[in-house]
């Protein structure tokens, strides 16, 4: 927040003063947010129609994005305003505990600012049994955006004063209703799923829900929170329940001499904390120890274990436990690759509050690497004849989706040859046809898009979500972004936010235009932004959270972007190039394709003699990002355990 803001001192009002309504209405109308009280703790509210309200109380609460807010009504009809489609279930629920302790999940109306709901297809929503909270809601025409009136992760108050106390200076008024009851939370009740899905026991009995949906299912884990919760299989080695007894070959490894793995932890990770050091202002204490986290890699003393209080940080202990006292060299390669970005995230303060929460140590590359990824698309679209038949402009845009892979910022080697000539000849494996024979014979209704890098490649991404909404050749893409700074360059939520702004603002016509439609695509529910832990973690698909691979499986085709992907699905490890993919990722739930330049030591699904042959036209054929592949792979069914290759 600014210094205004920091300094700005709430009214507080007490419930029963007659102007306290009116006050309320004024501030949330004004785009304000509001502390009130509700039946269990206190609640900081907002117009839940409005962005920039919304933003502000993520900022207000340092509540992260990927967390979304739940919805209040005054009247269970209003429901009709925020939700769509709902669902038969959700007429009885209300019916028998609504006012009260029941929160139910539903899909979510198109026109609700995606931020509300975390960029996800559902919204929370629940009738509160307070007689002011109702009124303020009724008046604000029967929704409001509440969520507790705490610092996110600290506890939740239960009068006005603790309220102030955490949000001081944060919010533009404060109701004063009292002690509120406190206690046991709201239950969660998820009826999107086939059946209905308890996600938090909570004030409503499972014995009382049974009788209103017998057929109710319990959470697979304590208390999840939908699409948010930390996996629960911390150790990198542990294998996906139903694995075979058949072993993977060793992971790739920086103890390897002379191996890229080597390079990348003994230069790049050094420098990418350099230049952080030269693009933040952060105060001599973080320096300090960015420094010191440093010399930690260069020396090959024993890494450094998260000590910060996060959601997270159980789950990185798990998964390094394994490697105690082990330097950074000593790791497998994908762990220490992932868990150097979730370590400088601890040294820079990102999840803790103060000045840093939140901050993207990485937002200033990533911004000229917008600017850079705009000019490129101003390049592009003559090349793209609007009257060109749609299997050319599909192979056009999956081959600018492809080459923009290059544009990878924690690789600067392959970055400088971003512009290079697209040659076909140098995709070693080229399913386009494939996929377009699928999109063409209406096969793929819903594409699900694991993301990448931000700026050039999630423009050429963006650019081809919008010919592929735009001429119906997808019913609908879902868009799995990052949580959190990761790899440098890898694209966030708000990245994605900042890319359709900056389409929308352009002054090429066209640019502008792909911009408006990718922003009215989102609004009506046909682009799906969404996040999960397991995208900034360390795991591999074969160690796909439930909720996580569930989703997945919903999608007629998952696009894979980039190396990270391409590293997950294959365990990181040393396989033969000649290995079948569809052999080793029989694991996975639903048809892929891999799109991916070539920046690491492994690749699969080459034709014998290929690999041999390139590398003598290019020794540094699989780091350079000068080669790629488009491969399309159906995974075998489990009914052919024979071909099934999972690890052990």
């Amino acid at each position: 927040m600014n210094d205004e803001s920091e300094q700005r001192t709430p009214v507080v009002r007490a419930a029963t003063d007659p102007e306290a309504l009116e006050e309320a209405l004024r501030i949330l109308r004004a785009g304000g947010i509001v502390v009130l009280p509700t039946d269990t703790v206190y609640g900081v509210g907002c117009d839940p129609w409005s962005a920039e309200a919304i933003e502000r109380l993520y900022e207000a609460k340092m509540r992260p994005h990927r967390l979304a807010i739940p919805v209040l009504l005054s009247a269970p009809e209003h429901a009709f305003r925020v939700a769509r489609d709902l669902p038969d279930a959700f007429a009885p629920l209300v019916e028998r505990f609504w006012p009260g302790g029941l929160t139910i999940i539903v899909p979510r109306h198109p026109a609700l600012p995606p931020l509300l709901t975390a960029y996800g297809p559902t919204v929370a929503l629940r009738m509160p049994d307070q007689t002011f909270a109702l009124r303020l809601i009724e008046a604000m025409g029967g929704t409001l955006a509440v969520t507790s009136a705490n610092i996110s992760g600290q506890p939740a108050p239960a009068t006005a004063q603790e309220a102030l106390a955490q949000l001081k200076g944060r919010v533009d008024l404060v109701v004063d209703g009292g002690v509120c009851p406190g206690g046991v939370a709201s239950t969660i009740v998820d009826i999107t799923s086939s059946p209905p899905r308890i996600l938090r026991l909570g004030v409503i009995p499972l014995s009382d829900l049974r009788k209103v949906l017998p057929e109710l299912a319990l959470p697979d884990e304590p208390e999840p929170t939908k699409g948010n919760s930390w996996p629960g299989r911390a150790d990198p080695s542990a294998p996906a329940p139903g694995a075979s007894a058949a072993s993977m070959p060793s992971p790739l490894m920086p103890s390897e001499p002379g191996s890229f793995a080597e390079r990348t932890i003994r230069l790049r990770k050094p420098s990418i904390i350099a230049d952080v050091l030269q693009r933040n202002e952060y105060p001599s204490a973080v320096r300090q120890a960015l420094e010191a986290f440093r010399q930690e890699i260069l020396s090959r003393a024993p890494f450094t274990l998260l000590s910060e209080p996060a959601e997270d940080t159980n789950f990185w202990q798990q998964a390094l436990a394994p490697w105690t006292g082990r330097s950074w060299f000593e790791l497998p390669w994908f762990l220490a690759e992932t868990y150097f970005y979730r370590r400088l995230l601890e040294i820079v303060g990102y999840f803790q509050p103060g000045p840093f929460y939140l901050r993207d140590p990485f937002e200033s590359q990533k911004r000229e690497a917008l600017d850079e990824g705009l000019l490129m698309l101003e390049r592009f679209l003559p090349s793209v004849p609007e009257t060109a038949p749609l299997r050319e402009r599909f192979f056009a845009w999956l081959q600018r989706s492809l080459w923009g892979n290059r544009a990878d910022l924690s690789n600067i080697g392959t970055r400088d040859r971003i512009e290079g000539q697209e040659r076909a000849a140098h995709i070693l494996i080229d399913h386009r046809a494939q996929i377009w024979t699928r999109l063409a014979q209406g096969q793929v209704r819903r594409l699900d898009v694991a993301t990448d890098n931000a700026g050039p490649e999630l423009v050429a991404d963006l650019g081809l979500i919008d010919f592929l909404l735009g001429y119906d050749q997808v019913q609908a893409v879902h868009l799995h972004l990052k949580g959190q700074p990761y790899f440098v360059s890898d694209a966030m939520l708000q990245d994605l936010d900042l890319t359709l702004a900056a389409l929308q603002r352009a002054e090429e016509a066209r640019i502008a235009a792909l911009g408006k439609r990718l922003a009215s695509f989102r609004d009506d529910g046909r682009l799906v932004c969404q996040t999960h832990p397991f995208w900034t973690s360390c795991l591999h698909f074969y160690q796909l959270p439930t909720d996580l691979a569930a989703t997945l499986a919903q999608a007629d085709l998952l696009l894979l972007k980039g190396d990270v992907n391409y590293r997950r699905l294959i365990g990181d490890a040393h396989w033969q190039p000649t290995e079948r993919l569809e052999v080793i990722a029989a694991y996975m739930p639903a048809p892929f394709a891999t799109l991916r330049t070539l920046k690491a030591e492994v690749v699969v699904g080459l034709d014998s003699g290929q690999a041999e042959a390139v590398a003598r036209r290019d020794p540094d054929w699989l780091i350079d990002g000068e080669w790629a592949v488009i491969h399309l792979v159906d995974p075998l069914s489990a009914n052919n355990p024979d071909e099934r290759r999972r690890p052990a």
